[in-house]
């Protein structure tokens, strides 16, 4: 019985030991890959159904920044992932409305740049030109569009706008200055304005220049005041001498009846030399306001021909010289107004009967040259230097005033000419040489 009692007590000992050792065996090597085989099984589906929206929502996402297109995110998910989908699509139309707003104030911007008759010029805190429109441009001689990106000394070599530039950006106040561009005919003028742009936090972040090409200003401005001092001298003259006779006479009671005959003549020479400056200053008025409405009919050009060489024939004669008429035999028909083309076409020829010595040869030649009726004064006189013949259709401007004077000249005729020839849409020329006398043309359209 004792011996039956410890048989038992040893195999319990040993089936304890062994479920132990099962224990054991179980939780540290079977428990731990029992559980990561459970979990595996239960993360990798969750993570496949978490991870393909996900992917879906970065793959739309890097579509639209892409091509700014928001079709590709997800939109029929009600979970988290479809409220992101949501606000990623809402943020990129904001983002899309925001770039066309930006886009379409830069095309407008750029449409107010290009049809501005000023330079402008914008650059930033590092002298960068970010915009240079057309006109700028061609004030350079430089391609706009090419200036982007360069710097300002690089895109325009022109000390001034550099200076200017400097100034606006480091004073942070506008500053002006004036430019002298040479060119092949003639110097070009150009008033600069820079002022300093400010970002929203009030630091500078750059300067804008305009640009005003003033050359046309300036050139009137001296023609006006030209016109002035001429005008003043052409009626002093004549009034000066008219009161000089006037108190020798009053003075002079005893005065012989032939000297006053005289002086009473020569008033009545300056009297009517003071008629003829007025009537004339009158006449480019009426012309250059529009006043006069110049009649619109056809007419033969040749008929005027014709007119002006009766009226001047005689003076011609009286100087021996010789005045030829060349007209085609058929009509050369323009719309114009008869009178007025009378009067710029005997301006044209009575200067050259004046300014050709005697023994000259004044020709007067109608013709029609591509589609345009061509009045033609050539004279054999004293012509006209390069320099005299860009002002000489000035009012009041005269190559030797001594001698226009003297000849009875008022220094309106080839003013008259040139605004009558141009109210009738037409245009004026001339062709001269020093001492080989001058060729002065009427183009006008043919009717």
């Amino acid at each position: 019985m004792k011996l039956l009692r410890s048989s038992f007590r040893w195999r319990l000992y040993a089936a304890l030991l062994l479920l132990a050792l099962w224990a054991m065996l179980y939780y540290f090597l079977i428990g731990p890959w029992a559980g990561l085989t459970a979990t595996l099984l239960v993360i990798w589906p969750l993570s496949i159904f978490l991870s393909a929206p996900l992917e879906e929502l970065a793959r739309g996402a890097a579509r639209a920044v892409q091509d700014g297109e928001t079709s590709g995110l997800p939109t029929l998910r009600r979970d988290e992932f479809g409220q992101i989908a949501e606000a990623l699509r809402e943020l990129g139309e904001g983002s899309q409305q925001r770039i066309a707003a930006i886009n379409e104030e830069r095309k407008r911007l750029l449409a107010i740049l290009g049809g501005m008759i000023e330079g402008v010029i914008a650059i930033d805190r590092e002298d960068r030109v970010v915009q240079m429109n057309r006109v700028a441009g061609q004030i350079f001689h430089v391609d706009a569009e090419q200036c982007i990106g360069k710097r300002i000394y690089e895109a325009v070599r022109v000390p001034d706008v550099i200076e200017t530039f400097a100034g606006a950006l480091q004073h942070g106040r506008e500053t002006t200055a004036e430019l002298r561009l040479p060119e092949k005919d003639r110097d070009v003028l150009v008033e600069l304005y820079a002022s300093p742009l400010n970002d929203e936090a009030g630091q500078r972040s750059g300067a804008v220049m305009v640009l005003h090409n003033v050359t046309q200003i300036r050139r009137l401005e001296g023609m006006r005041r030209d016109f002035v001092a001429n005008v003043s001298h052409e009626l002093k003259t004549p009034l000066t001498a008219i009161r000089g006779f006037v108190e020798t006479m009053v003075e002079d009671q005893e005065m012989p009846a032939e000297r006053r005959q005289h002086f009473v003549r020569r008033i009545n020479d300056q009297t009517q030399r003071l008629s003829a400056i007025v009537s004339d200053l009158l006449t480019i008025s009426r012309i250059e306001s529009g006043g006069t409405e110049m009649e619109r009919e056809a007419l033969d050009l040749r008929d005027v021909a014709r007119d002006c060489e009766r009226l001047l024939s005689p003076a011609a004669e009286a100087k021996r010289i010789c005045l030829s008429v060349d007209i085609p035999e058929q009509a050369v028909r323009v719309l114009g107004d008869r009178e007025a083309l009378r009067q710029a076409l005997s301006n044209l020829v009575d200067n050259a009967v004046k300014y050709t010595p005697e023994g000259g040869q004044v020709w007067l030649r109608v013709r029609v040259e591509e589609r345009m009726a061509v009045a033609e004064v050539q004279d054999t006189g004293i012509g006209i230097s390069p320099q005299d013949q860009q002002r000489i259709f000035e009012r009041f401007y005269r190559v030797d005033k001594a001698r226009s004077r003297e000849l009875g000249g008022t220094g309106l005729g080839l003013s008259i000419v040139k605004h009558i020839t141009l109210a009738l849409g037409g245009r004026v020329g001339l062709d001269s040489s020093l001492g080989k006398g001058s060729t002065f043309r009427m183009e006008l359209p043919l009717a």
